[in-house]
């Protein structure tokens, strides 16, 4: 089976989930489920948040470029959702090699 290339922004990303889990309390071995599902919805919604951001940035300077922004933000919510359906169904949401 081949093995998937890891992307180059995953490792801060890893690290930023790892210090928001309670390892502490659950224990390594037991925080990976919670470690790989945590990573995937931050990962599916990053593209909303930085678009949210110009959003925010647009409508504060009274820009025209906030129309077509709005417009798409509903359509990047749903891509963000298609995204965790996806790797869930091609059974990448859980790693099984931890």
């Amino acid at each position: 089976m081949a093995r998937a290339l890891t992307p180059p922004w995953y490792a801060p990303l890893n690290s930023v989930v790892w210090q928001l889990l309670p390892v502490d309390v659950l224990g390594k071995e037991h925080i990976r489920t919670y470690e790989t599902v945590a990573t995937m919805a931050v990962e599916s919604a990053a593209m909303y948040f930085v678009l949210g951001i110009i959003f925010l940035v647009t409508f504060v300077l009274y820009s025209n470029v906030l129309n077509p922004v709005f417009l798409a933000i509903s359509h990047v919510q749903g891509i963000s959702q298609l995204l965790i359906i996806i790797r869930i169904t091609q059974g990448r949401a859980l790693s099984k090699s931890r």
